[in-house]
């Protein structure tokens, strides 16, 4: 009767040990799963601030392309001073095309 309770106890304290190490690696690999969700959230928030910035850099340029649209049109409207004064148009058009 000892002997089939040493065995008992021997068998139940090698399975708690399994079971303490399994559990351990589940909780190791946990920690590395939320390592890398942390990871993610951040280059995550990253990325939306970044695209946000090219967001608000596109709407700036695209308001400067219709002032200088604008302008040019203007200026190709104006008749003879457009004409007596081309240098403006062709730097409108060359900031024009630089925006874009």
């Amino acid at each position: 009767d000892i002997a089939v309770a040493s065995a008992a106890k021997a068998v139940a304290e090698a399975a708690a040990q399994s079971m303490r190490q399994e559990c351990d690696a589940v909780q190791s690999e946990l920690a590395e799963a939320l390592s890398t969700l942390a990871e993610a959230e951040v280059a995550r928030r990253s990325l939306g601030e970044e695209c946000a910035e090219a967001q608000r850099k596109h709407q700036q340029v695209l308001r400067e392309c219709e002032r200088l649209e604008a302008q040019l049109a203007a200026c190709r409207t104006g008749g003879d001073q457009a004409q007596s004064d081309g240098g403006d148009v062709k730097y409108l058009q060359s900031e024009e095309d630089r925006l874009r």
